[in-house]
């Protein structure tokens, strides 16, 4: 028998190859051809045996195969044939097919001479692997699309990557010379002008992870939002951030003494000589408290609900379990109390008394008793981790004592400073720890076990207040030197862009978890409230001077984190 197939692959007109992958419907073909069988078209049924070569010819080795199409039906001399060789068989490299026939159930294949080359059409399957397998290696001379957000890249990359636009966490830099600028995603801006601000509009529909930056090497520039956009600028704030005055009923007979904030910021309640004056809305509106003591020390639980305060001239502790709208005595004494803290959910209590002892209660304000372990002294200052078990307290004879058990018991604090302290504050876990009085402000990074003399000037401190990573701390001054503001956990201090008072004494001071501050004027009864975030919305911005620059990261609703920053950014 004389068998001949011919096809396009051999440059014959008689074959047609349709790769099925390229339908996404696997890795067969299509191969087309004309049998012929003693120099005339064969018909009838006929089994195929395909297998592919990496050479024409020996030597040589099998790639795939041999596969068998059985009992294909041929006629006129016409046949087509589906081979399937799977994956991993067209990777770019020369494959040629050779293909033997037989009578459909005849014993032995007759191999058809002359192997075909493939010519491009089969590499079509290569597509198909590029969905679970990747791209093949080599250089891709035209542009490349990859707008399917199912695509992914892992492995090592390297070259410059120039050109690259919209990558998250990866900035180009344009230059802005003119007033104006529109942010792009992952785009940074250098404001050049030198004779005002350049105001640099936020991306209005970031991806979460989108970057962008802005640096100045001329005058300034400004942050503006869209709507419901924010800078969560806890971070960056700086003793010039500007501070609002509080609606709280401000008169010169207020004196405010003992300021308190839940961690969100959101409660606040102060204290002075006119009573007590709650806030639930961060100090934008102010309710005074009937059954509350004048010059109380006061604590709050984290959601504001529990108030407790510590009449000063003799009186006891009192327990509001309402936000303040009715007070119990938990604790009925004599004592002049200079200081009061809880813990976050109150249950646990700690107060010190002016020539008195420590008391604490563990049982939410039930019950209270003396520590047998604390000294009875000039005690003026008292702060505790948000738990309630390590506490610091202070006394104007220059004593710090140190408690990790909930205040049971009391150790003076080996490696601490003498001093006429005043006042103190720590972190939520109590590991940074601030004491500041007569002139100094020292703090502790290790949880009391040794201090540092900070950065503040020389001044007669009377408050302090710390956030809750203890990085944002702030002092306030009875000399007329107004509140002092450390952003870097005390080593460098500026006196705040509170208005610069030379009559007023700061002895009220509290601060959020996130940095948020209030703090209550002794000598004139304001309230002012420092932000930890820009104000909402096309409203709020945050701008820089000469030399300064921020990175900010998109993490989602409206909100903007800044990753770093040089110079003095003001909040707005």
């Amino acid at each position: 028998m004389n068998l001949k197939a011919c096809g396009l692959l051999a440059a014959a007109a008689c074959l047609v190859l349709d790769p099925l992958s390229s339908r996404g419907q696997g890795t067969a073909f299509t191969y087309q051809g004309q049998l012929a069988s003693g120099g005339e078209p064969a018909s009838g049924t006929y089994d195929f045996r395909t297998t592919i070569y990496d050479s024409a010819s020996l030597p040589t080795n099998v790639i795939a195969g041999p596969l068998t199409n059985s009992a294909i039906a041929v006629s006129n001399g016409l046949f087509t044939i589906t081979p399937d060789f799977g994956g991993g068989v067209f990777t770019g490299a020369p494959r040629w097919l050779e293909i033997a026939v037989r009578t459909n159930g005849a014993a032995g294949f007759v191999t058809l001479s002359a192997r075909q080359l493939l010519t491009p059409t089969p590499y079509a399957i290569t597509a198909g692997g590029v969905v679970t397998g990747g791209l093949s290696a080599g250089a891709y001379g035209n542009a490349l699309s990859f707008n399917n957000p199912a695509n992914r890249f892992t492995g090592a990359f390297s070259g410059s990557g120039a050109g690259l636009t919209n990558l998250a966490g990866a900035l180009t830099w344009q230059v802005v010379s003119g007033l104006a600028a529109q942010a792009a995603p992952n785009t940074a801006y250098l404001v050049t002008n030198t004779s005002q601000a350049v105001t640099v509009t936020l991306p209005a529909a970031p991806n979460i992870g989108d970057r962008m930056a802005v640096g100045c090497s001329g005058y300034g520039w400004q942050l503006a939002q869209n709507a419901g956009q924010l800078v969560l600028a806890n971070n960056v704030l700086g003793p010039l951030a500007p501070w609002t005055q509080s609606l709280a009923p401000a008169s010169p007979s207020a004196n405010w003494v003992s300021a308190v904030s839940s961690p969100d910021g959101l409660h606040l309640a102060i204290s002075g000589k006119r009573g007590i004056d709650v806030s639930a809305d961060g100090g934008a509106t102010w309710t005074s408290l009937p059954g509350g003591q004048p010059d109380a020390y006061l604590c709050e639980s984290a959601d504001g609900s529990r108030l407790a305060l510590a009449a000063p001239a003799g009186g006891g502790i009192y327990l509001s379990t309402d936000f303040g709208t009715n007070f119990t005595e938990v604790f009925t004494n004599s004592l002049i109390w200079s200081g009061m803290t809880c813990s976050s959910d109150a249950s646990h209590f700690a107060a010190v008394a002016n020539t008195g002892g420590i008391y604490a209660s563990l049982s939410y304000g039930s019950n209270w008793f003396q520590s047998a372990t604390a000294p009875v002294t000039n005690w003026t200052g008292l702060a505790s981790s948000t738990d309630g078990s390590h506490l610091v307290a202070v006394a104007l004879g220059g004593a710090i004592y140190l408690s990790s058990d909930f205040g049971s018991n009391w150790t003076p604090s080996a490696g601490a400073p003498t001093n006429s302290w005043t006042a103190a504050a720590s972190s939520a876990d109590g590991s940074r720890l601030l004491a500041a009085g007569g002139a100094q402000v020292y703090v502790s990074n290790d949880s009391g076990a040794t201090w540092l003399l900070a950065g503040a000037p020389s001044n007669g401190w009377l408050s302090a207040a710390s956030s809750a990573d203890g990085t944002h701390l702030a002092v306030g001054s009875d000399q007329g030197q107004g509140l002092w503001l450390s952003t870097d956990a005390g080593a460098t201090w500026g006196r705040a862009a509170t208005p610069y008072l030379t009559s007023t004494i700061w002895r009220a001071t509290a601060c959020s978890a996130a940095g948020t501050f209030v703090a209550g004027e002794y000598s004139r009864g304001g309230v002012y409230v420092l932000k930890s975030t820009t104000t909402a919305g096309p409203a709020g911005y945050l701008s820089g001077g000469a030399d300064s620059a921020v990175e900010l990261e998109y993490v989602g609703g409206g909100q903007f984190l800044p990753l770093s920053h040089e110079g003095t950014l003001l909040v707005h």
